[in-house]
C-alpha cells in the first residue's frame, strides 16, 4: 500500500511516496534525508504538538482584557491522541502567576509529555 505525503521538514515540500508493503518501507520523492525518515515516521507513527489556550482563573481588574494563556505540548503526542487532549485543555482553567515554561498539565496523555505555558501572567 503507498501513501503520498507533502514533506514539511525544508522549503522543497517533496511530493513523498510511501509504499508499507514490504518489510521495510520504502520511501521515493524526497530531496534529502531528512525527507526520508519523516516519510516513514508519518506513515508508520505521525506524531504532533499541539498548540491551544486554557482559561485563566481569578484574573484582576488590572487585566480584564487576558483571559486565555497560550499552551503547547513539550514533546510531540500520537496524531490519534490529538481530539483526545483538546478535550483536556478545554476542561483547564489556570490561576496566576504562571511563568512561560511552567508545567500547566503534568502527564498529558502520555507519561513524560506535559503541557506548558507559553507566556507569563
Amino acid at each position: 500500500m503507498e501513501q503520498i505525503f507533502t514533506c514539511t521538514v525544508c522549503p522543497f515540500g517533496c511530493e513523498l511516496h510511501v509504499d508499507l508493503s514490504g518489510a521495510e518501507p520504502i520511501v521515493t520523492g524526497h530531496e534529502c534525508a531528512r525527507g526520508k525518515k519523516y516519510g516513514i515516521a508519518e506513515a508508520t507513527n505521525p506524531v504532533r504538538t499541539v498548540t491551544s489556550t486554557v482559561l485563566i482563573d481569578g484574573i484582576s481588574e488590572l487585566h480584564p482584557n487576558l483571559k486565555l494563556l497560550p499552551v503547547k505540548v513539550d514533546k510531540p503526542i500520537p496524531k490519534a491522541m490529538m481530539f483526545d487532549g483538546m478535550r483536556i485543555i478545554k476542561t483547564i482553567k489556570v490561576a496566576p502567576p504562571v511563568k512561560a515554561g511552567d508545567i500547566v498539565y503534568k502527564d498529558f496523555l502520555i507519561p513524560g509529555v506535559n503541557l506548558v505555558a507559553g507566556r507569563n501572567i
